[in-house]
C-alpha cells in the first residue's frame, strides 16, 4: 500500500475551517462534521488514499491538541468549543496551517453550502 501523499493534523482542520468560518470559535460538532464531509468528499473523488486526516474526532485527542497548543486555542469543555485566542492574527496563523487547493476547496464548499452529510 502506498503511503499517503498529504498528511494534515487537527490543528490544521481547526485553523483553516475557522478561517473559512470567518468566526473566532468552533463548535466540536462543526469539526465532526466537517470532517465526515472531508472524508465522504474524498472518498466520492477516489483520492482518499492520498490523504492522512485523523477522521475521528475523539474529545480527548481534540482537547490534548488544544492543551499542547495553548497559545493558539482555548477549549470550552461545559460549551463544547474551540476559540482561537487571537483572530486578529489568523491569517498569520492560517499560512503556517496551508492545505493543498483540494482540501482547501472541500473546506470551503463544506462552509458556502451547508451540506447535508451523506453516510456512505
Amino acid at each position: 500500500m502506498a503511503s499517503a501523499s498529504y498528511f494534515y493534523d487537527t490543528e490544521t482542520i481547526i485553523v483553516n475551517l475557522i478561517k473559512q468560518d470567518n468566526k473566532s470559535f468552533l463548535s466540536l460538532g462543526r469539526l465532526h462534521d466537517s470532517l465526515r464531509y472531508i472524508h465522504v468528499q474524498l472518498q466520492k473523488r477516489k483520492i482518499l488514499n492520498d490523504y492522512q486526516i485523523l477522521f475521528d474526532v475523539y474529545f480527548d485527542a481534540i482537547e490534548n491538541t488544544i492543551l499542547n497548543d495553548g497559545d493558539l486555542f482555548t477549549l470550552d469543555i461545559k460549551n463544547e468549543k474551540i476559540y482561537l485566542i487571537n483572530k486578529s492574527e489568523l491569517d498569520d496563523i492560517s499560512n503556517a496551517y496551508k492545505l493543498d487547493d483540494t482540501l482547501e476547496s472541500i473546506i470551503k464548499e463544506f462552509v458556502l453550502k451547508k451540506p447535508v452529510l451523506e453516510v456512505v
